[in-house]
């Protein structure tokens, strides 16, 4: 990885699980791995199956499928979708396990044992893992047309470390917050696109979408405004699919790993100060020691304070001066 695919991941350090992490308590029956992966809620297709697709499917993954999985009457079924981003069924014995009826067996005790098994083995959790970290070049191949023929690519528009961070840990937690559009007009053109309308789109010259826009009028200052868009939406509740899981805690601990993080940076994301970051971790005791100081961000323009004069009559206009 290089190094800016590694300070996004290492950012989100607290957002999901550990390696080898099972859940069966959420309303998707079971997920696994770091990246919480899931079965589906409801009579929905998950994230899993998709990622254990991949493992089948890849030649030096057949054996290891077979070991953890297919030995104990477990495999995949229907799996279908975008290349990285394959969902399908959990099947167990010859049934494949659609409704939640069916579902309701993935939390039983075996069926979170066997894939923490398995990804203790080095080999399954590489080719797991792999399947899994393909999803930042996901979310940094998503493009947007603000009109007039001016479509750009996310990380045109989003280009510092932290935001981007903030980006893929809501396509972790809501995949489809990213690129609303139809499914959920709440959020008007998904999240990372409606952030730039928001902030570029009040530009008085060059604005999205009107002719002769140029991607060099973003300054650091929108991309702060546009991250305060972002952190706003991530909160949002929709009507059909509720919201985010803890946005506001799960961001903390993102902006905790931003370089050189004071009050500067978190007013300029919104924030009252680093004690109101802090204090959304929920572990006002220990979350400092969480500053990791290494997270790419936007510069902060210093404005410098001209100096003030040491008299009062100094540099004042003379008396009866217009």
């Amino acid at each position: 990885m290089s190094q800016d695919v590694q300070n996004i991941w290492a950012s989100l350090w607290a957002s999901e699980g550990s390696l080898s992490s099972a859940n069966t308590w959420d309303d998707s029956f079971l997920s696994c791995g770091p990246f919480q992966q899931t079965a589906g809620t409801e009579s929905g297709k998950g994230e899993l199956a998709g990622a254990l697709d991949y493992v089948k499917n890849h030649e030096s993954g057949k054996e290891l499928f077979r070991k953890y999985f297919l030995d104990h009457k477990i495999d995949v079924a229907e799996v279908s979708g975008k290349q990285w981003m394959k969902t399908g069924y959990l099947m167990f014995d010859g049934e494949v396990l659609k409704s939640q009826e069916g579902k309701k067996l993935l939390r039983n005790f075996a069926f979170p044992c066997r894939f923490v098994k398995a990804m203790q083995e080095q080999a399954f959790s590489k080719l797991f893992l792999e399947q899994g970290f393909k999803r930042l070049q996901i979310v940094r191949d998503m493009d947007y047309d603000f009109g007039e023929g001016q479509k750009f690519k996310l990380p045109q528009i989003h280009k510092s470390e932290l935001a981007q961070a903030l980006l893929l840990d809501l396509h972790l937690n809501r995949p489809g917050f990213l690129e609303a559009g139809a499914f959920w007009p709440e959020l008007g053109a998904g999240v990372w696109a409606e952030a730039a309308k928001q902030v570029l789109g009040k530009l008085e010259k060059n604005a999205l979408g009107s002719k002769g826009f140029t991607l060099s009028v973003i300054t650091p200052e929108h991309e702060f405004e546009m991250i305060k868009v972002i952190l706003e939406l991530r909160k949002k509740r929709l009507k059909k699919v509720g919201g985010m899981t803890s946005p506001e805690k799960r961001a903390a601990f993102i902006m905790l790993c931003v370089s050189n993080l004071d009050d500067d940076v978190a007013k300029a994301c919104g924030y009252a100060g680093v004690r109101e970051i802090l204090e959304h971790t929920g572990e006002k005791a220990t979350a400092s020691n969480y500053r990791y100081n290494f997270l790419g961000r936007p510069a902060i323009r210093k404005i410098e304070k001209k100096p003030v004069p040491s008299s009062a009559h100094e540099g004042a206009p003379a008396s009866g001066a217009p």
